[in-house]
């Protein structure tokens, strides 16, 4: 034998050795991994059932023998579907082919949720995961179902799904319980508001009573607010408040706010203003002006209770984004007021939640932030709040706003912004006076037939008969004139002054 015979030799037993070392190293690691699995198997809380796809039963697992009080030896080679899951003879094919879907599937592992019936006829509820095993040819042979019980589950999650609706039905209810005694008692409350109004302006209501009926009426006013707080709020729980859109400009929205506040803050000593004003673009806007208005009335009037001094500052930011057809409006409302606790940010957007501090004030329902961050959300936008103990708060919103086109009419129609400050009244108060006595020396020129009338109109504030009145009156005067406007444009703080100075 020759020297290289010998290496080829010893080489090849080499060879031998090592490849019979590793085979042994492998059947030694796949009987290890076989006895893993069959202690999986033999161990599991789980339902485990191979079965092939004539459904007969080729194996299961302890588990599953007492979950459904069988022995493998007796169920082996049975119907699954008959035999095991003990489904009524009638759902039987239906049931099979449930199962035969799988098939069908391109996944290798499928879940599927069914009920079996156990011996006693009770009804269990099964979530099943299915692994699928296929020869060369991608024909299914077998298949390894793992099973476990979810009924307590599934009762559970019904439970809860009718807790959902009965709370859903409960709150229903109480939605259009609210809104049907907040309607019925707004009537009788209306009627009230309406004859305290009218004897407040009576001249020949005693002295000593014009006090009660004046907290008759603010009383009455306040009430009236409460009960328009809790029709909203059951309106939105209710799912029937929806947007009512119309064209409106910016300088209008603050006028509007400008004329409902403006004298009250400065009842107070309190300035309230409006922020950066070259920045308000003079365009018009396809939105919910009345929602827009009452989330700031809120807002603005919390500013207004919670504040004893400084100024309440309206901030309003006009961002264009990209897309043309809407801006993107950011409102800032800033207090230097009593400020709210940082732990309370969240929650005071809850209704009838106040804080500690805010609740000691005794006034409202503790409705107007909550409808004001739903009313926020129906627009499509979002509320925030930001504030310190001592120094104040800010309330800011955004909401995007559909530009409507800008035409000649448009732009003519736009409002223009008069005042900035409720401090600018102060030098208006004195020209009010100024016109106050002018209408006071025209009135002393009328005979007192046609005085005593026009007076009558204008303690009621019945403006139409005022104006029809002075059609009859010949004279022609700028009072006249300034009269007819007045009531023209329904200037109610004018004729309130007027009244006030004729008694």
């Amino acid at each position: 034998m020759t020297k290289k015979d010998r290496f080829f030799r010893k080489f090849y037993s080499l060879f031998r050795k090592k490849k019979k070392a590793k085979s042994v190293e492998l059947e030694q690691k796949l009987v290890e991994k076989e006895k893993q699995y069959q202690d999986i198997y033999e161990t599991a809380n789980s339902i485990i059932i191979k079965w092939n796809p004539e459904f007969s039963i080729l194996a299961i697992n302890p588990y599953g023998e007492e979950f459904f009080n069988v022995k493998s030896r007796d169920i082996e080679g049975k119907d699954l579907v008959r035999d095991l899951f003990n489904v009524h003879s009638e759902k039987i094919n239906a049931m099979k082919s449930v199962l035969w879907n799988i098939f069908h599937l391109p996944d290798q592992f499928i879940i599927q949720e069914y009920d079996v019936y156990l011996k006693n006829n009770e009804r269990r509820t099964i979530s099943w995961s299915n692994r699928i095993f296929r020869n060369e040819t991608g024909y299914p042979y077998e298949v390894l179902s793992i099973g476990n019980d979810i009924t307590n589950r599934k009762v559970a999650e019904e439970k809860l799904k009718r807790a959902v609706e009965e709370a859903k039905a409960a709150n229903k209810s109480k939605s259009i319980f609210f809104s049907k005694i907040t309607h019925e008692l707004r009537t009788p409350l209306h009627a009230v508001i309406g004859l305290s109004q009218i004897l407040t302006k009576d001249q020949e209501l005693p002295q000593h009573l014009k006090g009660y009926v004046d907290s008759l009426h603010q009383n009455g006013l306040h009430l009236l607010s409460m009960i328009n707080d809790l029709l909203d709020i059951s309106k939105i729980e209710a799912g029937k408040m929806t947007e009512n859109k119309e064209r409106f400009s910016i300088p209008q929205l603050w006028d509007t706010l400008f004329s409902l506040f403006a004298y009250r803050f400065l009842e107070k000593g309190i300035t309230f203003r409006l922020k950066n004003q070259e920045n308000i673009h003079n365009k018009f806007y396809f939105g919910d002006l009345q929602k827009i208005r009452q989330i700031l009335v809120n807002l603005i009037g919390n500013a207004l209770k919670f504040t004893n001094s400084g100024q309440v500052c309206l901030d309003i930011i006009i961002k264009e984004p990209n897309n043309k057809s809407f801006d993107l409006v950011e409102f800032k409302l800033a207090d230097t007021g009593i400020g709210i606790p940082s732990e309370q940010f969240e929650i005071i957007f809850e209704a009838f939640h106040q804080t500690e501090i805010g609740s000691s004030y005794q006034e409202g329902t503790g409705l107007g932030l909550s409808i004001s961050h739903q009313l926020v959300e129906l627009l499509g936008g979002t509320i925030s709040v930001t504030s310190e103990l001592g120094k104040g708060s800010e309330f800011s919103f955004e909401i995007p706003l559909t530009i409507l086109d800008s035409t000649e009419e448009n732009q003519n129609q736009i409002t223009k912004i008069k005042f900035l400050s409720s401090d600018d009244l102060k030098l208006e108060k004195i020209e009010e006076i100024r016109e106050v006595d002018q209408v006071k020396v025209f009135l002393d020129s009328l005979n007192e037939l046609t005085k005593k009338e026009l007076i009558g109109f204008i303690r009621l504030q019945d403006f139409q008969r005022l104006l029809e009145a002075l059609k009859n009156v010949k004279q022609i005067s700028q009072a006249k004139n300034l009269l007819e406007e007045k009531a023209r444009e329904r200037k109610f703080k004018f004729f309130i002054e007027l009244i006030q100075s004729l008694n």
